[in-house]
């Protein structure tokens, strides 16, 4: 199961646009959104909720995010046929929950996505603390593309 992720995780980070497999912390940021991603599809919800800092981990228990995702999966109807990665940018300010801002490296993925259900963007937000990328912010939204 591990080289299958690793294998398909692969594909997304290779499939990347040029302009984006050009930084290395972007593409880092990419590996471990992807992971996110491909864990959720994988209903490895314990391995996704791992991928989150620890700062989101102490404020959602793994058990409501795992109930969340079990019906987020049902509502997108199975595993994506389709994953394109189609903005990455870099911030340095990120809103807190009560209006200030929060200061760090962050990197904000979105991804178009084509699920049973239909087309989704998928927006991944990621903070570098400690020299390791960790999920800060995530949700699906129907695509307008």
């Amino acid at each position: 199961m591990n080289l299958v992720r690793t294998l398909i995780l692969a594909s997304f980070v290779m499939s990347a646009p040029a302009a984006f497999a050009q930084s290395v912390p972007q593409l880092d940021a990419q590996r471990v959104a992807t992971s996110f991603l491909l864990n959720l599809e994988l209903e490895d919800y314990d391995g996704a909720y791992e991928l989150f800092a620890e700062d989101v981990r102490n404020l959602m228990e793994d058990q409501a995010f795992r109930a969340d995702m079990t019906r987020l999966a049902a509502r997108l109807g199975g595993p994506s046929r389709e994953r394109r990665l189609i903005n990455a940018a870099p911030r340095s300010a990120v809103p807190g929950p009560n209006g200030e801002p929060i200061l760090g490296e962050f990197i904000g993925l979105q991804f178009e996505t084509e699920y049973p259900a239909g087309r989704f963007q998928e927006n991944i937000m990621v903070k570098r603390e400690s020299g390791e990328w960790s999920v800060v912010g995530f949700f699906w939204a129907p695509s307008s593309l």
